[in-house]
């Protein structure tokens, strides 16, 4: 697992993330471990899109498959909780990248119709 992805002990892991709250992270751990079957802490890197899908994420199939290439460059298929936290973390980061942007596009719609002019 590639080593940016790799963080001990679960209280360090809280206090590392900024936009991911206790309620997420709550939700995060009950999806993973509905799929951790066998409880070895790994869920297969396949599962990632259906739980990201389920948080209202909805990764096209080419970030979903970069976020696994970057998270399993060993291709060893397996990905932990801590690293689709980190990965939750990062949308929702982008989530609010976007939602900033759209904000601040709204100061040029001077007629309020959802258009800039250009």
């Amino acid at each position: 697992m590639d080593e940016n992805f790799d963080m001990e002990g679960e209280e360090e892991d809280k206090q590392k993330f900024e936009l991911l709250d206790e309620a997420m992270m709550d939700q995060v751990k009950k999806w993973f471990d509905s799929f951790d079957k066998d409880k070895d802490g790994q869920i297969q890197t396949s599962e990632l899109g259906t739980i990201l899908r389920i948080l209202d994420f909805n990764p096209t199939e080419k970030e979903l498959q970069d976020m696994i290439n970057e998270v399993d460059p060993t291709r060893t298929a397996l990905v932990d909780l801590n690293t689709v936290n980190r990965l939750v973390e990062r949308k929702l980061h982008d989530t609010d990248t976007i939602e900033e942007l759209v904000e601040a596009l709204k100061c040029f719609d001077g007629d309020k119709d959802g258009k800039i002019q250009v």
